[in-house]
């Protein structure tokens, strides 16, 4: 592993919740609605507690269960022929996620690495006030002691676990919310920050295994949700207008396997917004034509998570998609009649793929970090890619996301993985090389931006396969300072 490790800081808070209900909506008439009455939320609600407890209405879910924190399995908890669980540790790397008979709490992890993966605060340094040695592991002084994170339960939880987190406005009236899949169970929940507590409500249901739902504006009547659903379904839309509408089909979208990946983007530059999908049938995109949605395969090669942006620093967007169950990483650039395709890495071992653009040393500079084995980032510079190791340590299943989340305002690099959880990487100019704390033990996917609308950033994550958390859906994770949010 080429990163510092040094001993993570957080403190947990836990967070009210209040479960409400949405209703139908007409829908929409350029697609067909999902399994007939697909999309319609359940009714009733239950006020909860600090400590989880319910005081009236139904419950909502489950407590505890695992996390599908994969693109390409929302409930890594389940095993398949295909796939082993992740969940499951191995003789090679225990997992803290796993209780058992030797260790009464399963969440506490071995002294070789410090692990904030549970979220009782009286296993924290930060608990008792105190951040650590001050020193990182290479006798350096650690900048992390002096902002300790603090970790607030978004409750209630559910049983087959929340896939990942997308951060936006919603509902088109400027209030930011967070949205989220019940994926096995086939529904997709709304958390708003409203009145100091965290409200949520089941906004569809019944649509059977999702992949995590993406905000955009594609036909310009205002964002929607866009999510992939598995079994060969296809593309699925859900919007807000006085309520919360069915999902609904985008057509000719069926027949891709499981679709593990989606997001909206000005993918050829020409400052309109098109879908973009990775699906075990390939990497795809759509384009609105004001009536219906136009297809066009863009890789034959499955595909899970992927990155969209400007990776090369040059003013152009570009899209950086991993083969799934292969090595290379392909760049797509729009040059006017068609996309070129061009392979930009190659990390010569067959990997399930994951890739991010962003500024992940917070020095202002776009690079693409990419899961294949190990966490690699890549830098053009001088006409070529740089390629540096961030972290060789082998796991499953990853989210990468950048951000400014601490009081100092820089931008660093998050990686959630099972069974680790969730690790902060700071890159150390000086060494050349990236700390890295773990901040967190869920493993879910992960958004950063103002959640509670108060004009901060705080960052979001998915629960995941770490039982500790099973009466969460969702963990904010929150600086003492929090940095402001981007303009």
């Amino acid at each position: 592993m080429s990163a510092t490790c040094h001993r993570a800081i957080l403190t947990l808070c836990g967070c009210c919740s209040v479960l409400g209900c949405g209703d139908k909506q007409s829908a929409d008439p350029t697609a067909s609605s999902v399994h007939g009455a697909a999309g319609s939320p359940s009714s009733g609600d239950t006020t909860v507690n600090a400590a989880g407890s319910g005081t009236s209405g139904r419950e909502s879910g489950g407590r505890g269960g695992a996390q599908p924190d994969d693109a390409s399995r929302p409930d890594a908890s389940t095993p398949d022929a295909s796939q082993p669980d992740a969940s499951t540790p191995d003789a090679s790397r225990p997992d803290a996620s796993t209780p058992d008979a030797s260790r009464p709490d399963a969440s506490t992890p071995d002294a070789s690495r410090p692990d904030a993966s549970t979220p009782d605060a009286s296993t924290s340094d930060a608990a008792s006030g105190e951040g650590g040695s001050g020193l990182d592991a290479a006798g350096d002084p650690d900048s992390s002691t002096d902002d300790v994170l603090q970790q607030n339960l978004i409750m209630p939880g559910f049983s087959s676990g929340v896939d990942g987190v997308e951060l936006g406005i919603g509902r088109n009236d400027g209030t930011v919310r967070l949205y989220g899949p019940v994926s096995y169970e086939g529904s997709g929940y709304e958390w708003s920050y409203e009145d100091d507590t965290w409200v949520t409500r089941e906004i569809y249901s019944g649509i059977g295994p999702h992949c995590t739902p993406r905000l955009g504006d594609l036909d310009g009547e205002g964002a929607k949700l866009h999510t992939g659903i598995w079994d060969d379904v296809g593309v699925g839309i859900v919007s807000y207008g006085t309520s919360w509408g069915p999902v609904t089909l985008v057509a000719g979208s069926s027949g891709k396997g499981r679709i593990l990946a989606v997001r909206v983007g000005n993918g050829r530059n020409d400052g309109v917004e098109r879908l973009y999908v990775a699906s075990d049938g390939g990497f795809f995109e759509y384009s609105y034509d004001g009536s219906s949605y136009a297809e066009e395969l863009l890789l034959e090669s499955a595909a899970g998570d992927f990155g969209l942006g400007d990776g090369r620093n040059d003013g152009t967007t570009r899209i950086y998609v991993g083969e799934r169950g292969g090595s290379r990483l392909h760049e797509l650039t729009w040059e006017g009649a068609a996309f070129a395709d061009d392979v930009v890495f190659d990390c010569g071992t067959p990997s399930e793929y994951a890739a991010h653009v962003g500024d992940g040393r917070g020095d202002g500079v776009q690079r693409v970090y990419a899961w294949c084995g190990a966490i690699h980032e890549l830098a053009f510079e001088a006409g070529g890619w740089v390629q540096t190791t961030v972290d060789s340590t082998s796991g499953t299943r990853y989210y990468i996301r950048s951000g400014r989340v601490r009081s100092d305002g820089q931008s660093r690099l998050y990686v959630s993985q099972t069974p680790v959880g969730l690790a902060e990487y700071t890159w150390n100019a000086d060494r050349q090389e990236f700390d890295v704390d773990v901040v967190s033990g869920a493993t879910g996917g992960v958004a950063i931006g103002d959640g509670r609308g108060d004009g901060k950033n705080r960052l979001y994550v998915a629960r995941g396969s770490n039982g500790a958390y099973g009466e969460a859906a969702v963990v904010e994770i929150s600086s003492s300072d929090p940095p402001p949010a981007d303009p």
